[in-house]
């Protein structure tokens, strides 16, 4: 057993000697990401060596270092992990919180126990065009203020596909498809799930497809299918259900516990009960 920790010490002790800042402008130099460094500027990932490689912990950290906030264009590259930490770990954005962005292709986060992790108020402004696949955990877990998850999907979680906390945040145009257990977690207020045109879909989770909990949650559009329990299932109070399809889930379409619910125009078929 000694054996064993003094070669898992050794491992971690390597990864954090090589960890570097990185980043398009590091004191006036462009400097390559590589697996497990923090990104301390605006970056656009090209032949960065963090998208050619399997990551043994977190793939990117992100901590800004300038006044203001960070934009990391992930450019349709791919980042692999070995079943631990993040795929990007964003400890601060800077005020408002980091972009993070994929221009052109669909940017992938594979295999790592967390896709997407940004907590605390300027972590996180904007996700976009990002997929988080086999996460042994969340796919993409926020808790901040103000930011926007838009065209993003999450494949295959061990946990829960998105798990989102705080207020004032906006998610639209998302898939989350066989999460372990609830394909949204969301537990906050004045949050706005979907608008019309562009709603959230779960697929075949574990649980449910939505557990939501807070107060002024509102729904549009969304689509809840194949859930080993219950499509849709609700917390708190002020909440507003509305255009959503809840169909072929296991137990009961929409249910829970709570008051001031405003559901219109929703629909619920092949359901359990």
């Amino acid at each position: 057993m000694a054996c064993v920790l003094s070669a898992l010490a050794l491992l971690f002790y390597a990864a954090a000697v090589h960890a570097k800042l990185c980043g398009d402008y590091v004191q006036g130099q462009d400097v390559p990401c590589a697996c497990g460094d923090t990104v301390v500027s605006d970056v656009v990932l090209t032949d960065d060596p963090v998208a050619s490689t399997v990551c043994p912990g977190d793939g990117l950290v992100v901590r800004a270092g300038g006044a203001s906030a960070i934009i990391i264009d992930l450019n349709g590259m791919t980042l692999r992990g070995s079943g631990q930490g993040a795929g990007l770990w964003v400890l601060y954005g800077g005020p408002g919180g980091a972009r993070i962005v994929s221009t052109g292709q669909v940017a992938h986060l594979e295999g790592f126990r967390d896709g997407v992790v940004a907590q605390g108020s300027d972590s996180l402004h904007v996700l976009d065009n990002v997929v988080a696949a086999r996460s042994r955990r969340d796919g993409v877990r926020v808790h901040s203020t103000n930011y926007i998850v838009h065209a993003s999907q999450v494949v295959d979680s061990g946990h829960d596909g998105f798990a989102l906390g705080g207020h004032d945040f906006t998610v639209t145009a998302t898939r989350a498809l066989h999460s372990g257990r609830y394909g949204y977690f969301v537990m906050g207020m004045h949050a706005v799930m979907g608008t019309p045109g562009a709603g959230n879909t779960s697929q075949g989770s574990g649980d449910a497809g939505f557990n939501l909990n807070g107060m002024a949650v509102s729904v549009s559009d969304c689509v809840v299918t194949e859930a080993a329990k219950n499509g849709v299932q609700l917390n708190g109070m002020d909440f507003t259900i509305e255009g959503c399809a809840v169909t072929d889930n296991l137990q009961t379409g929409i249910t829970g516990a709570g008051i001031d619910w405003h559901l219109r125009n929703n629909q619920a078929a092949g359901n359990g009960y």
